[in-house]
């Protein structure tokens, strides 16, 4: 007998929104911006950056820091493939701005920031 949804996948993609590990750095970054550290912060994955043909980079936030450099921020927990490292060097080489890995293991862990 067939679950009752079909058994089968129905073609799309559900938007999944942000995470609780980026929903977490989402309320760093307003706090960034409140105390002035930060001029401006997007909202979650505000664009697509073009790696090669059909290979595109999308960060999880970008911000606007005092010096008006935009820092492009990619949120990860305590699993980092190489592969995703390797694409973050790529993106880094190919576009003039400042790439940051945000990292946080655990909740109770601070915010530890690699640039890339």
């Amino acid at each position: 007998m067939s679950p009752g949804w079909g058994g089968f996948a129905k073609g799309r993609k559900r938007d999944q929104g942000m995470n609780k590990l980026e929903a977490a750095f989402s309320e760093e970054l307003d706090l960034q911006v409140q105390l002035g550290a930060l001029l401006w912060r997007s909202t979650h994955e505000p664009m697509k950056l073009r790696l090669a043909d059909k290979t595109f980079y999308t960060p999880d936030f970008l911000a606007l820091d005092n010096g008006y450099a935009l820092i492009v921020y990619d949120v990860k927990g305590g699993l980092f493939p190489e592969h995703n490292r390797v694409k973050m060097k790529v993106v880094a080489e190919l576009y003039p701005l400042r790439f940051v890995i945000v990292r946080r293991p655990r909740v109770e862990d601070p915010w530890v920031y690699e640039p890339v």
